[in-house]
């Protein structure tokens, strides 16, 4: 396993990878920014091909 800053900062903050229904469900609970609303992110995941990393952190599991 190469450990990259990526890898490391993941480490120290204990963010997990996440799915994109989890980050819409956590977007329509706690809302956010306009331009990275999950219609958005949704629109270039399909149409231009965009990649995506999501992130979540879970507080005592």
């Amino acid at each position: 396993m190469t450990l990259s800053i990526k890898n490391i900062k993941r480490i120290i903050t204990a963010w997990k990878p996440s799915t994109f229904e989890t980050y819409k469900k956590t977007f329509e609970k706690y809302g956010g920014s306009v331009n990275m609303h999950p219609d958005v992110v949704s629109y270039f995941m399909i149409h231009h091909d965009w990649k995506f990393d999501f992130f979540h952190y879970e507080k005592d599991g």
